[in-house]
């Protein structure tokens, strides 16, 4: 989770802060409201200092005047959406009724004790009661303490020490301890709010992973089933396809002793067709039980060049391909299991031969890494992977072929996973791809 910018005095947007902005719209309103009630209650007190005189008129001119930016203040809050906005409305309303209440206490400066403990009262307000952000609550406070100091020391010059000194030490003991108070206030919902936004992000994660781990189970109730069924077709196919491959080598050996013609040209074509077909159909029951059956690796030595390269060969490859196998070395030895090596090849070197209807070049390259690991590379220039296809080309039933049946990369990861080994796939569309497997050094036992 992306840390929230600490409170303090630098500025900082608090992006906490717009969580909470309805609730500080609230506390602001009600934070006003009390500032309402000693401007209008004081109306009086300057009646009483000032009789019917034109000062009394411009005190309660001065204090409706702020009256009114209080209620306009009261009603216009409800209308803010946005924190930064709030912060500038209600800061230049405070600080006007900061200006106008200083104007109205430099009126009467023998009071200093009582409009000392005021300004005190005030300074706590406006740290503790009107959310605003830390260093405009700092900036507030500290003109209003500066501003009483002038009024005090400027228009009433008092002689006596201790009363000065407890006026500057009220004040900046009331500013220090309003803003411990509000620092700890602000660090505290900082931290509710980082609270939350986890709280949020763990549950959106916890259903996340259980949805997941859901689909994983219907897909392997589905896959199981499929599993089940496939290995039982699968079975089922093999005597069939079996008496089919015996029935076609005998046409064709009767098809020899036959002198050559026309007829028995398209014969031979049509026999080859059909052969062509039923080793397609051979494969995909190779794949569907590769798939569904238990994995269980047995090792033995194999020389690499020996083992590839006859592969290849056997394998039909199009004309159009050209093929190149490179083994370094080629004395390389390595134990694996030689069943799942040659199908994973014989399935990665036909879809490379697949990607390329138009022909191109195949290379097929094997050689150990520096950890001792086997990594074989089959690569064409055919059409490419589409990105949004590459992290689903191994999952079960997926295929981006007319003729495909979605087992035979499913097939390859099972068997290189079962070995130990991983598959990294490269691809450029138009380019072509590269499919490598690495298989980790084992000792044969």
């Amino acid at each position: 989770m992306t840390a929230l910018p600490t409170v303090g005095l630098t500025g900082k947007i608090d992006s906490f802060r717009q969580f909470y902005l309805k609730s500080d719209i609230t506390q602001a309103r009600i934070g006003i409201l009390l500032f309402a009630i000693p401007l209008t209650a004081l109306i009086l007190n300057d009646y009483l200092f000032a009789g019917s005189s034109l000062e009394f008129y411009g005190l309660a001119s001065l204090r409706f005047g702020l009256l009114a930016i209080i209620f306009f203040e009261f009603f216009y809050l409800r209308k803010i959406s946005d924190y930064r906005y709030y912060d500038k409305v209600v800061s230049a309303a405070t600080f006007a009724i900061i200006v106008g209440g200083g104007i109205i206490n430099a009126t009467r400066p023998q009071n200093f004790v009582v409009q000392t403990i005021i300004t005190d009262i005030a300074i706590f307000m406006l740290y503790l009661v009107i959310p605003l952000r830390l260093r405009n609550q700092f900036a507030l406070a500290s003109f209003a303490s500066i501003g009483e100091c002038v009024i005090v020391f400027l228009f009433l010059k008092p002689t006596d020490l201790p009363s000065t000194f407890t006026i500057l030490l009220s004040l900046v003991f009331s500013n220090i301890i309003a803003f411990a108070i509000s620092w700890k206030i602000q660090l505290n919902r900082q931290q509710s709010y980082q609270d939350l936004v986890a709280s949020k992000q763990n549950h959106a994660a916890l259903k996340e992973h259980a949805d997941k781990l859901q689909n994983i189970v219907l897909d392997s109730e589905r896959l199981a089933i499929v599993g089940a069924t496939a290995n039982m077709v699968g079975h089922d196919m093999r005597s069939p396809l079996m008496t089919i491959n015996c029935q076609l080598y005998l046409a064709k050996k009767n098809l020899s002793e036959i002198p050559e013609n026309e007829t028995i040209v398209k014969l031979e074509k049509n026999l080859e067709l059909i052969s062509d077909e039923v080793q397609y159909l051979s494969d995909l029951v190779s794949d569907i039980q590769d798939f569904s059956k238990v994995l269980i690796p047995k090792l033995e030595d194999i020389r690499i060049v020996t083992f590839i390269s006859p592969l290849v060969i056997k394998l039909k490859i199009p004309e159009q391909v050209a093929v190149q196998i490179i083994i370094e070395p080629t004395s390389l030895v390595f134990a694996t299991d030689a069943s799942f090596l040659r199908r994973i090849l014989t399935n990665l070197i036909n879809n490379a031969v697949q990607a390329m209807p138009k022909g191109g070049q195949l290379t097929v390259k094997a050689y150990c890494d520096i950890s001792g690991s086997l990594n074989v590379a089959v690569e064409d220039s055919g059409q490419g992977i589409p990105e949004e296809a590459r992290t689903k080309i191994f999952a079960p039933l997926f295929t981006t072929k007319q003729e495909g049946h979605g087992f035979g990369l499913a097939s390859v990861k099972r068997m290189t996973e079962a070995l130990g080994g991983t598959i990294v796939v490269e691809s450029q569309i138009n380019k072509g791809s590269k499919l490598t497997v690495k298989i980790p050094s084992k000792k044969v036992t």
